[in-house]
Formats: C-alpha cells, sequence, structure tokens
C-alpha cells in the first residue's frame, strides 16, 4: 500500500521545474537495497543487448511514418519503479534530435537490478533540415550520436548513463 501511494504521488509529480529542469525534492545517492545505482543503455525488442560505445544502432522507419531509435536500459540500485528521460543528441551540431519520458516499472533480474526493453527514441530532425534533405537517414547516417538517460525512482534516487552510439541507415532503406 505504502509503495503505491508512493508510486502515485511520483506519477502525479517529481519535484519543481527550474528553466526546464526538473528537480528532485532530494537526491539520496544511495538506496536501502545495498548495491551500487548504475545504468547501463542497450537495444534490443526481446531482450536487454548492452550497447558497446562506438556500436551502430539503426534508424527504423516505423509504419506510421515516423522514425526512431531503439533503445533498451539496465539500473541497478533503484527501486523498480522509476522515471526515465531517454535523450539522442547529434554530437556534430549539439542538436537534441529526440526527447522521450518513461514513467515504468522495470523487470527485476535479481534483488539489485532490472530492466526495460524496448523504449522508443522518437527522432526530431527539424533543426538539422537542408533542402531536399529531409529523413533522419540522409542526415544522420554514419553520424555520432549520444544516448543519454536520466533514472529518477520513487524514493527520488537519481543517476544518469550514456553512450555514443553510430547512426546507421536501415538496410531495407538503402
Amino acid at each position: 500500500m505504502v509503495r503505491s501511494v508512493l508510486w502515485l504521488g511520483f506519477l502525479v509529480g517529481c519535484g519543481g521545474s527550474v528553466d526546464g529542469v526538473t528537480k528532485a525534492p532530494q537526491d539520496t545517492g544511495s538506496t536501502d537495497i545495498g548495491c551500487a545505482p548504475e545504468v547501463v543503455i542497450g537495444t534490443g525488442e526481446d531482450a536487454f543487448l548492452e550497447l558497446p560505445s562506438g556500436s551502430e544502432l539503426t534508424m527504423i522507419h516505423g509504419p506510421q511514418g515516423g522514425w526512431h531509435m531503439l533503445a533498451s536500459v539496465r539500473v541497478a540500485g533503484t527501486s523498480p519503479e522509476v522515471h526515465i528521460q531517454y535523450e539522442i543528441v547529434h554530437e556534430e551540431t549539439g542538436s537534441l534530435v529526440s526527447n522521450n519520458s518513461y514513467n515504468l516499472a522495470l523487470q527485476m533480474e535479481d534483488d539489485c537490478r532490472g530492466a526495460y526493453v524496448g523504449m522508443y527514441g522518437i527522432l526530431d530532425i527539424g533543426p538539422l533540415v537542408e533542402g531536399d534533405l529531409d529523413t533522419p537517414p540522409e542526415i544522420l547516417d554514419g553520424d555520432l550520436l549520444r544516448i543519454r538517460m536520466d533514472v529518477q525512482d520513487v524514493d527520488f534516487v537519481q543517476i544518469s548513463g550514456e553512450v555514443q552510439v553510430v547512426a546507421a541507415r536501415d538496410p531495407i532503406d538503402a
């Protein structure tokens, strides 16, 4: 019951906002779980697959016409109920090309860590469009991107992780 009330409070609001940056009421920096907080970014539709830095990550053309990059996350040291801010930045220009917010429950792998598989990073390349080049594969293919995930749990533990990937054109679109 207490966890449900905390989760409801978490969904309703997670602190104040100053200049677009959300601040938690407190940052405990640790949990009572007894394991070190960590965020590992990966990919995968059915299972978590870690993304080593420099890996290629495919830009997928969805059935409704948009483009996305599929990411997954493994988190340690938090409660299972988390808020994740999933961002993708184009390294060369510093442009934010994807900004997604998820409230979810991690699928716990053990007492310390859990994962969530299959989060869509919807791509918005508007600021990078020039002339006839107007799709993510035309603009981002082969470019370095930084995927960042900021995680906050219901106990206000905040941790982040990031990885650099190379945007890859889907072979279907070649």
